[in-house]
């Protein structure tokens, strides 16, 4: 069950970069943030549809979970950086929303094998 819950929130952490390909997709504004500086998807904007209503507990994902995406001009790549803060596990350490800073790249997310619990 443990195992599953882990899964689950690492499902969900994809799926979340998975909604900020899709509102990047949908609004050059976003493009142009992420290729100048950064752009930050908060919860509420990857939640807007009610995409995510319960973290893999049961509970209610927090607030400052976010996806920042940021542009690499060599490459000519979008790169994902996600934080999601569940009631009982984490993805990301330190988190702030604001700043963007204390997520796990989503190029990573196939090799973490614990998600933190809070």
């Amino acid at each position: 069950i443990e195992n599953n819950k882990k899964n689950i929130s690492l499902m969900d952490a994809k799926r979340m970069v998975s909604k900020a390909e899709n509102l990047l997709s949908q609004k050059r504004v976003y493009r142009d943030s992420a290729k100048s500086s950064k752009v930050i998807f908060n919860y509420n904007m990857l939640n807007d549809k009610g995409e995510f209503p319960n973290d893999s507990d049961g509970g209610a994902f927090n607030a400052s979970s976010f996806v920042k995406v940021t542009y690499n001009s060599s490459t000519k790549q979008y790169n994902y950086c996600i934080c999601v803060i569940g009631s009982k596990r984490k993805i990301g350490s330190g988190c702030d929303a604001t700043a963007g800073t204390g997520c796990v790249s989503s190029t990573t997310l196939t090799n973490i094998s614990v998600v933190n619990d809070n």
